[in-house]
């Protein structure tokens, strides 16, 4: 929760310091995820690329998160944008949106893929 709260402000390095007083072995997918978020902030891009996989890996894991799925492949997708893997975001990107039930946010990953598509052609 502290390191969503840092996120939400715009404090990124607090965010990681606090998911770094929690063992890595201790870290839920949620926690993974702030992280993440705050890393790909800073671009600390490799680092971010390797949060994001793992906060998915390990979501992918917990029956409750079946319907948020869509938001750590989002985030994925964001990490591999930035390293310049256009293709692979893309097909991140394509994921969330089949897996997002939210007619909101469907709509913000449809003009992302969108937009992918058009920057990888």
């Amino acid at each position: 929760v502290l390191a969503k709260t840092f996120v939400a402000i715009g404090d990124y390095q607090g965010a990681i310091d606090a998911a770094n007083k929690i063992a890595n072995d201790a870290k839920d997918h949620w926690l993974l995820y702030q992280q993440a978020k705050a890393e790909l902030a800073l671009e600390r891009l490799d680092p971010a690329l390797a949060t994001a996989t793992c906060a998915l890996k390990s979501a992918e894991k917990d029956p409750k998160v079946k319907a948020r799925l869509s938001i750590y492949h989002d985030l994925l997708s964001q990490c591999l944008e930035a390293l310049g893997s256009l293709a692979d975001a893309l097909r991140s990107a394509e994921t969330a949106l089949e897996l997002s039930g939210d007619d909101k946010y469907r709509q913000q990953l449809s003009a992302r893929v969108d937009e992918l598509k058009l920057r990888q052609s």
